[in-house]
């Protein structure tokens, strides 16, 4: 399946702290769904105190694929990771299953922060987006 033509669901940190939203989103998505995971989610399931884990563990259990941008993965390694953080985040969602920023991503992307106010200092949300 081809994922530009699928309906778009990013995973943010808001979403997986907010129980009321994270309840509505959770019965849209089921087994054999692809949903894009963005920085903030992976770093509240994967590090520190681990708030959001359980949700995306969740997801995992119901037979979601959780897929990552190539964008988030830089916005990942560019923090503060220790190895385990590392290889964690390797296993649950391969590097080589990143999802590319092509010409064609970024076209919409810049279109779309030409459009959107208020979006100075967003770029790599919408981008991800």
């Amino acid at each position: 399946m081809n994922w530009r033509k699928e309906r778009r669901l990013v995973l943010s940190k808001r979403l997986m702290q907010n129980s009321r939203t994270f309840a509505r989103v959770a019965g849209l998505v089921g087994a054999g769904m692809r949903i894009a995971i963005d920085s903030s989610a992976l770093i509240e399931s994967l590090t520190g105190y681990q708030k959001a884990r359980p949700r995306m563990a969740r997801f995992f259990a119901e037979g979601t694929q959780l897929v990552m941008p190539v964008l988030v993965l830089y916005e990942w390694r560019r923090g503060p990771r220790t190895p385990a953080d590392l290889n964690v985040q390797r296993r649950l969602i391969p590097d080589e299953t990143c999802l590319p920023f092509t010409v064609t991503e970024a076209s919409i992307a810049a279109d779309l922060y030409r459009r959107l106010s208020g979006a100075r200092g967003r770029e790599m949300d919408i981008a991800i987006a």
